[in-house]
């Protein structure tokens, strides 16, 4: 056999998933609060606060609250190795709002240099 596949348990990524990257409870009212404040267009402050594969949350310090930038939203063109370049846990930094998803909890956002100028 020439590779060998470990298979692990969902459930620690699971249960640190639900830790608080989206928010599956928040109200209505803290929706319209947000909204209220903020459209898409906005520029907005917050700090990098997890790294994935599909791209990065972002502490937008309204909690429970998380932005999301997925990963085309990050890179002007394309990048090999795109999480190499991702910026660091705990960078603080300004982007875009992209639009607002209440069904998951999300607020897009976006950190290409195109989209903050």
């Amino acid at each position: 056999m020439c590779c060998a596949l470990e298979v692990r348990s969902l459930k620690p990524l699971i249960r640190d998933f639900g830790k608080g990257l989206l928010n599956l409870n928040m109200s209505n009212e803290h929706w319209d609060n947000f909204e209220e404040k903020h459209n898409p267009g906005d520029l907005i402050k917050g700090v990098i606060t997890t790294h994935a594969n599909y791209g990065l949350f972002v502490d937008l310090g309204h909690e429970p609250l998380l932005g999301f930038i997925p990963v085309p939203n990050i890179f002007d063109e394309p990048v090999h190795r795109y999480w190499e370049h991702y910026p660091p846990i705990g960078r603080r930094i300004t982007a875009r709002i992209k639009g607002f998803r209440r069904d998951n909890n999300q607020v897009y956002l976006s950190i290409k240099p195109s989209d903050l100028q």
